[in-house]
């Protein structure tokens, strides 16, 4: 019988409540079934084990002391690494982490050591923000140089990705990309009820309401559609810094926004039920971090048999391929937004097909699938 591989997995998350948990917790149930057992540590309200989904993940208490909470955090983390060094095949970790787990690799001179690999999934945004966030992007930048010199391997979330923080072809060991579990989201398909002939469409967004997404350009499109009629809602659903400025749009749409607090991720399931047409985030259709990226929510679209409005980025094509059920906005502005919602408009008797379709293909993108490339990667590190 062949024996489990061991590796404790150091993410920056609350298991239990951060929104996008199931990249961590879903992905460490999965990959038991290729040959790999998996320690995910994340924080808490307490030095504890915590169950979740099926998994149990080991949290640490941290200060809220911006730096000292993260050193914090990481001493007990070395400590745990320590007391199951010999045990361990690997120790997986983020970019966050470099600095602080990366020196570990000396006290392999005594003997046997598990292998340190660093797994890229996300940057922080690499085209605006303010002091603190132009910081934090050149901190990941120093860990990456630091990965490139001492991490035994590393692994990214897609093959741009790797490109973009420039891996070494010699390190790189695999991709894995985000996903969804299908089961979850699909049962509530037979939910949804399709708009009749002058019903409005029910468009959704789930996620960051940031300029960079391009939010505003969409409430302005729905209103700009809609003209004189009634047919688009717009349900957005999130949080961040644009907000206040789309609630105020909101207020003269005639009700067809509306803006709403984030929901709990189990809740999801059920919003998108009641929805027609899931909209993505709207990035320009070059922005490189996006073209990097592997959408979650378009996963979760596609498992409840959501068509699609998305810009011609990479990160959406490259899903899609040739699925008819993408309606493409070439770029994020009011008016090629606005061109988009008339071709749904007009295809509206066509939704339900195209719902047919989108859920087809979410089998292509599940946590099952993502777990066996991680496996691989994984498997690959330890056979060199």
């Amino acid at each position: 019988m062949k024996k489990t591989k061991q590796f404790i997995w150091v993410s920056l998350i609350d298991p239990v409540t951060t929104l996008d948990a199931a990249t961590w917790v879903d992905t460490s149930r999965e990959i038991e079934n290729y040959g790999w057992s998996s320690t995910l540590i994340g924080f808490g309200d307490s030095d504890s084990v915590v169950r979740v989904r099926g998994v149990d993940a080991v949290t640490f208490s941290i200060p809220d002391i911006y730096f000292v909470r993260k050193l914090i955090y990481h001493l007990k983390i070395v400590r745990f690494i320590l007391k199951r060094w010999w045990s361990t095949d690997v120790v997986m970790f983020h970019q966050i982490s470099a600095m602080w787990l990366l020196p570990l690799k000396l006290l392999g001179i005594f003997g046997k050591r598990p292998l340190f690999i660093m797994d890229t999934r996300d940057l922080p945004d690499i085209v605006t923000g303010n002091t603190r966030t132009k910081i934090h992007l050149q901190f990941y930048w120093f860990a990456h140089w630091l990965a490139n010199l001492f991490a035994d391997k590393q692994i990214a979330i897609t093959t741009k990705m790797a490109e973009m923080v420039k891996i070494p072809n010699q390190q790189l060991v695999g991709v894995w990309p985000s996903g969804v579990d299908v089961e979850k989201f699909s049962h509530l398909r037979s939910k949804r009820k399709w708009p009749r002939e002058n019903d409005p469409i029910h468009l959704i967004y789930i996620g960051s309401l940031i300029q960079k997404r391009n939010p505003q350009a969409l409430c302005e499109a729905v209103i700009q559609a809609n003209g004189c009629e009634n047919r688009f809602k717009l349900s957005m659903i999130g949080s961040g810094a644009e907000v206040p400025h789309l609630k105020e749009i909101a207020k003269k749409s005639n009700g067809a926004v509306e803006i709403l607090p984030p929901v709990a991720h189990d809740d999801v399931p059920t919003l998108l039920a009641q929805a027609h047409v899931g909209v993505t985030s709207l990035p320009n259709a070059d922005d490189v971090k996006y073209e990097a990226s592997s959408p979650v929510k378009l996963f979760e679209y596609m498992a409840i048999g959501l068509p699609i409005l998305a810009t011609t980025n990479y990160c959406h094509t490259h899903v899609v391929g040739n699925g008819r059920y993408a309606f493409w906005v070439a770029e994020p502005t009011t008016q090629d937004i606005a061109k988009s919602l008339q071709q749904i408009w007009e295809c509206r008797n066509e939704l339900p097909a195209l719902s047919q379709d989108a859920f087809a293909d979410a089998p292509k993108w599940t946590w099952n699938r993502a777990a066996e490339k991680l496996a691989n990667a994984l498997d690959s590190a330890t056979a060199l």
